[in-house]
């Protein structure tokens, strides 16, 4: 199954590692933006089936960009995993409710994070 997925992260080295194992390890188209306006737009053109964003961006809040994805009528149906290091499990019901499908901590090592995108990706579309 190869899917579209839109990773939005300020972290240059952090968005070419997580383009490689997405595409060499999982299979899937892989595009980038380096910040929330960036990522914002990027999904509205692109349509990615997933996005995988950071909570912590220059211009604005992972939240921001999450709640920005959901209330559009272009955007609401993709899939948003947070994938960030300030993303904690006592976070994960609030950020359920804006609208992210699940969350992957950083620091992860390339193999695990695959995985945990297709487990999310599975319970979210059976």
């Amino acid at each position: 199954m190869s899917s579209h997925i839109l990773v939005i992260d300020d972290d240059a080295d952090l968005r070419v590692l997580v383009r490689v194992a997405l595409a060499r390890l999982g299979g899937y188209r892989v595009d980038t933006a380096r910040n929330g306006a960036e990522g914002i737009a990027a999904a509205k053109s692109l349509r990615p089936d997933i996005v995988l964003l950071d909570m912590t961006l220059p211009d604005c809040e992972g939240t921001d960009v999450l709640r920005s994805l959901a209330s559009d009528r272009d955007t609401k149906d993709i899939i948003v995993i947070i994938l960030s290091a300030s993303a904690s499990r006592r976070s994960e019901p609030e950020l359920a409710e804006l609208g992210a499908a699940g969350v992957i901590a950083k620091p992860f090592n390339p193999p695990t994070l695959v995985e945990r995108v297709k487990t999310i990706v599975a319970r979210v579309r059976p």
